[in-house]
């Protein structure tokens, strides 16, 4: 009994979130502390497309800056041409706050400006998971969901 209860702590959802600045990601991991969903970080677009096209119980949610943002198009366009049910949630700097429609266009389901705004996709991404199986977690990546850091933060 023990045992099924722990694998269902650990099987979760997972969003996977690629960003310079650690705000997102931390600002996500607060709001859904308690809904079982799991905030993976990585460390380029091209990763974060990656994971996200390996792993297809999970949702995408990358920052769209200067620097980034014809990658993040060009890839979030191809990512909707080869599974056009899975879109990502985009995050807005000052230098793109004025594309939104764009990434719309795109295939964002979600575009935010501000870690502010992030209540609403709180909803969203539990609408979003509890239509879908949950992805089981390792006993490590379980316990490190529930830590209000990343392991990546750790070893930056």
């Amino acid at each position: 009994m023990a045992l099924t209860k722990l694998l269902q702590v650990m099987t979760t959802a997972r969003i996977i979130v690629c960003e310079t600045s650690g705000r997102w990601a931390f600002a996500l991991r607060s709001i859904l502390v308690h809904a079982g969903v799991a905030v993976t970080e990585t460390s380029g677009l091209a990763t974060a497309f990656t994971l996200f096209r390996e792993t297809p119980q999970s949702l995408l949610a990358f920052e769209a800056t200067a620097a980034c943002a014809e990658e993040g198009l060009v890839l979030l366009n191809a990512s909707r041409r080869r599974n056009p049910s899975r879109g990502a949630v985009v995050f807005l700097d000052d230098t793109t706050a004025k594309t939104e429609s764009l990434w719309y266009e795109a295939g964002a389901v979600a575009v935010i400006a501000t870690p502010r705004d992030l209540a609403p996709l709180a909803r969203f991404v539990r609408r979003c998971f509890d239509s879908r199986d949950k992805v089981p977690l390792t006993f490590r990546d379980s316990v490190w969901q529930r830590m209000p850091w990343s392991a990546s933060e750790l070893h930056s």
